[in-house]
């Protein structure tokens, strides 16, 4: 509003109609907000239920019985000797490695040493053995 001092005129805001500020955050809307929150919460475990319910109803069971645990659980069998077995392991493994021996005698199938089938592998392919 401009008001008239002598000749000159100055032109000064109304302060008449200011109020001030309102608050960032509505606190009632917030209020409202977790209340409705609150409400489907409940209302979901309601219907949960009542969904559980009506499975019991048609399969005669409960969807997912709780069952007690288990007093104690059998121990896993363990080696009495396990450097005899690993021992006897390797024996195994060595003799199929190096020594001859029948696979079927029918179909005239053997195992032969791995070195002496090498061998005969470079033989054939024209090669020398080193």
């Amino acid at each position: 509003m401009a008001e008239a001092q002598g000749n000159v005129r100055v032109n000064a805001p109304s302060l008449r109609g200011t109020a001030h500020e309102t608050a960032d955050v509505d606190g009632r809307r917030i209020w409202q907000t977790a209340a409705a929150l609150a409400a489907t919460i409940v209302a979901a475990g309601f219907i949960a239920s009542g969904v559980l319910a009506f499975f019991h109803h048609e399969t005669g069971r409960p969807l997912s019985p709780i069952n007690a645990p288990p007093t104690a659980m059998a121990s896993p069998p363990l080696q009495s000797a396990p450097a005899l077995d690993l021992a006897a392991l390797r024996r195994q493994k060595h003799a199929m490695l190096n020594e001859y021996r029948w696979i079927d005698r029918d179909k005239g199938v053997v195992r032969i040493p791995i070195e002496r089938a090498m061998s005969l592998l470079i033989a054939r392919s024209g090669g020398r053995p080193q």
